[in-house]
């Protein structure tokens, strides 16, 4: 080839080499310019992934401290509340929280309150307090990535009071007669469905249990009985109902949770597909949507029973769990112990004026008696003084010239500014004696003379003492054969301490047989302070005394608040009971402090030592008996140092003598309609450390209704109005009495009702017709198994009552209607009125129930004062927002 050629070939291969070059530059420019995308799209991507994230944890924590807000039963949070938690955002390096526009990218907008039904979860069907909440946040960060989240939510507020009926613990239905109370029923735990006979049980509401549901078996492990009819509503509201399994149910085949008692097999999946299926969820448990219904003080690290407790001054509360004490919630709060420091020692109180020492008001003479405080504490001349024993007789067995109504007294009264002042020689000074229960004559029932004599002290809000069965002054005759009522007596000897005696408690089995002529037990005599409600309410209107009505706390009615610690004491850290003020380092409890009271292995339950089922009343799995240790003792049996609460004495000695052991009440007198306080169509909550007796119509019927009657316009239940006003009772336990209820009767054969007998005498507890408008939360007793070495026991000996029985009875009502409408809750077990549930020889005769749900609890402006709330929290939607506008 030649030189030429050659050289055009070379100019050819160089110009190819220049395209392949070109070709290869602006691939890798193509691959450069790829690569730096990438890498800038992935940096945009991690950035808004790392805004994302940014903007969740602050939506999250914003989410968090709003429901901290709401711990200690705060339903409403105010503007003030919500500005501290907008400012304290996460600290996350690289981020701000920002908005669109600048301003707060870290906010939460409340919308209004109100009360409407809650339309999903839990409490679907009920009325709460809903608030609506939108919580907004913006996450920039410092290389330009934003993100906006949003969460739409509620809180709930729910009364307890909408539940029909509602239980911590084991819930039981085993009626005799058809039984139908309405509203919703809830347990924390399992719920034993059965009825007597042939007769129906109705649910007419939904029914939620956590645990299981139990079809075959009692709650004392009894089967084989109580097969009638269970009626489930398919859909609240409306006439659909079905029965719960067959008649003569077992197995399966009793459509419970499980094929047979607790620890069998679980009923599945018939039962799934029963409860979710066929009943669409009205009937449920834990595997087919029921869930736990706690109290706010729960979540706040108290117990429920806490709410009606004292605080304990050892260990302050935090402010959540104090607030939800009713101590802090009362209008009037009214506290006795045996020690000063008892009571000065615990917050909030009016530090400026020491508490009454009541034994200063035991006086021979009846010229007045200045109690050692300040001068302003002198309380009037002409007053009656309190019980003092005379000289050693069948009645008093404690020395001559004691007071038999010891310990201090302190009663306060809270304004609207939340300070409280001591008001306690103003009550004492209205009086604090009742009337003669008796003809004149020993252990006689009053006949009416004097009754109708009044009261010895008209104007008293609490009684701490009565005019004796025999008075010796001999002032208010009652008109017939010469017999004295003794009102106007100033002798001390003419008083005796307010007692009656509780079978329940006292009598270990229901052997009447055996029992009937058995004196008192020691464990049953209870010494109680009677609240007057109706002098109460003219109190705080201003008709009486002068401070009722002087800004008192009224916040949705009035609240009073009791608690009586007399004679109760531990063994403290040394174990040994010092007797004698201020008694070493025993220390105050609320609690009886006495478990050994079921002993199942003894006929007649007699002591035995032994830790049973069914006596761990504080569920500490500690056998505790230092309760059974006398506290107030005398020389002389049988109130000395060898008493115990299964010794007996005579009813003499329980009716004139101070207790020895815990055993303190409150009763409630004169509360019918248009007796109690009220702001508005709300009423009065009373707050009880113990048992309370209700005696007589309460808020209910007219206030001259004679026993067994109830006449005014309206009906006894008609609506709020007319003298109707909500009401509400929290205590250890909660009795009916009825109208016709005279302590005296309750010591004629203690342990008998006396159906049979032809001695007219003897029937001295029989019932009269009552009619009771008011909401319950009380503690009830723990299940244990029935035992077989007593053929006098009832099938239902060893559940808790059941559901009928929550309401304890100690009267032979055989049949007079008990009318009762409100709503039935327990929180927890009771610790001072522990008596085991037994029928109905001993301690009652069944009453006919008028019981029924007080559907106007599902209105919030007619609950009872101060009603306890669940509380829920409900995310609607979640969102993130692309347009800065959103």
């Amino acid at each position: 080839m030649s030189a030429r050629g050659l050289r055009r070939e070379d100019g050819m291969t160089l110009l190819a080499t220049v395209m392949v070059m070109m070709l290869m530059s602006a691939l890798l420019v193509g691959f450069v310019s790829l690569v730096v995308a990438d890498q800038q799209a992935n940096g945009l991507n991690r950035d808004q992934t790392q805004a994302y994230a940014a903007a969740h944890a602050g939506l999250e924590k914003l989410t968090a401290d709003l429901g901290d807000l709401f711990v200690g039963g705060n339903f409403s949070p105010t503007r003030a509340q919500l500005d501290v938690i907008e400012a304290t955002p996460p600290v996350l390096d690289g981020f701000v929280y920002t908005a669109p526009g600048g301003g707060s990218g870290y906010r939460i907008t409340a919308g209004a309150s109100a009360a409407r039904p809650v339309p999903s979860g839990p409490y679907q069907g009920l009325v709460g307090l809903i608030t609506p909440y939108e919580v907004t946040v913006t996450a920039r960060s410092t290389t330009g990535g934003e993100v906006r989240m949003r969460r739409e939510m509620q809180t709930v507020g729910i009364p307890v009071f909408q539940f029909g009926i509602f239980s911590e613990n084991d819930l039981s239905f085993f009626a005799g007669p058809n039984f139908a109370f309405g509203g919703r029923v809830h347990t924390n735990r399992n719920l034993f469905l059965k009825q007597d006979g042939t007769a129906t049980l109705t649910l007419s509401d939904r029914v939620t249990t956590v645990g299981e549901i139990i079809r075959t078996h009692l709650q004392n492990g009894v089967t084989g009985t109580h097969q009638g009819n269970v009626r489930m509503t398919l859909n609240p509201g409306t006439g659909a109902f079905r029965n719960l399994g067959p008649l003569n149910c077992g197995g399966a085949a009793c459509e419970g949770s499980l094929v047979g008692n607790v620890g069998s097999a679980q009923n599945e999946p018939a039962w799934t597909n029963l409860s979710v299926g066929v009943y669409n969820r009205t009937i449920t448990n834990g595997r087919t949507g029921a869930r736990r219904l706690d109290l706010p003080l729960v979540s706040d690290g108290a117990q429920p029973i806490d709410i009606i407790r004292r605080p304990v001054a050892a260990t302050p509360d935090t402010p959540a769990v104090a607030q939800q004490r009713f101590f802090h919630m009362a209008s009037l709060r009214i506290l006795l112990s045996d020690t000063r420091d008892d009571i000065m020692n615990l917050p909030s109180v009016d530090a400026g004026v020491e508490p009454v020492q009541l034994d200063t008001l035991a006086s021979l003479t009846g010229a007045g008696y200045a109690y050692v405080n300040t001068p302003a504490n002198v309380l009037a001349t002409g007053l009656t003084p309190l019980a003092m024993a005379g000289p050693a007789s069948v009645f008093y067995v404690q020395a001559n010239g004691t007071s038999l109504v010891g310990g201090y007294l302190k009663i306060e009264r809270q304004d609207n500014s939340g300070v409280f002042h001591d008001v306690t020689a103003e009550l004492l000074n209205l009086g604090f004696s009742g009337r003669n229960l008796s003809t004149g004559a020993l252990l006689t029932k009053d006949n009416g003379n004097c009754r109708a004599l009044g009261e010895p002290s008209p104007n008293a809000v609490i009684r701490l003492q009565r005019l004796k069965d025999t008075p010796t002054s001999p002032t208010g005759l009652n008109g017939a054969n010469g017999l004295r009522c003794g009102n106007g007596s100033t002798l001390a000897t003419d008083y005796w301490p307010n007692v009656l005696y509780d079978p329940r408690e006292g009598a270990p089995r229901d052997d009447e047989a055996f029992f009937r002529t058995v004196n008192p037990y020691h464990r049953g005599v209870m010494h109680y302070v009677e609240l007057d409600v109706n002098n109460l309410r003219r109190w705080l209107t201003g008709a009486i005394g002068a401070t009722g009505d002087d800004d008192t706390m009224n916040e949705t009615g009035f609240v009073v608040y009791f608690s009586d610690r007399r004679t109760n004491r531990d063994l403290g850290p040394d174990g040994v009971a010092t007797v004698v003020s201020p008694f070493g380092d025993d220390r105050e409890t609320a609690e009886f402090g006495w478990e050994d009271f079921v002993n199942s292995g003894s006929a007649r339950s007699d002591v035995g030592g032994t830790f049973d089922l069914g006596e761990d009343m504080n569920g500490n799995g500690l056998q505790e008996i230092y309760g059974q240790t006398p506290r107030y003792v005398s020389n002389t049996a049988p109130f000395g140092t060898a008493a115990r609460p299964w010794t007996t004495v005579t009813w003499q000695q329980a009716r004139a003598n101070r207790p020895v052991f815990f055993r303190r009440a409150l009763k409630l007198v004169n509360g019918a309609r248009t007796q109690l306080p009220a702001n508005g169509s709300q009423g009065l909550m009373v707050a009880s450390e113990n048992p309370v007796y209700i005696q007589g119509n309460y808020n209910a019927c007219s206030p001259a209704d004679a026993a067994g009657a109830c006449n005014e316009p309206g009906g006894a239940f008609g609506p709020t109005g007319n003298g109707h006003v909500s009401a509400a009772v929290i205590a250890d336990a909660v009795t009916l009495l009825s109208s016709a209820w005279n302590d005296i009767g309750s010591f004629i054969n203690p342990h008998s009702l006396d159906r049979t007998t032809a001695n007219v005498v003897n029937a001295q507890r029989n019932a009269a017709t009552t009619w009771y408008r008011v909401a319950i939360i009380a503690g009830k007793g723990i299940a244990f198994t029935r035992p077989t070495n007593n053929a006098s026991d009832h099938t239902d000996f060893g559940t808790d009552g059941g559901a009928h029985n929550f309401l304890r009875f100690i009267e032979d009502w055989n049949g007079t209607a008990l009318n009762y409408r409100g709503s039935i809750i327990s929180f927890f077990t009771s610790r001072q009125a522990i008596g085991t549930y037994k029928c109905c020889d001993i301690v009652y005769g069944a009453p006919s129930r008028g019981y029924n749900f007080d559907v106007e609890f599902l209105s919030p402006p007619l609950l009872p004062p101060r009603t306890p709330m669940f509380r829920d929290i409900n995310t609607l939607t979640f969102r993130q927002l692309l347009r800065p506008t959103q």
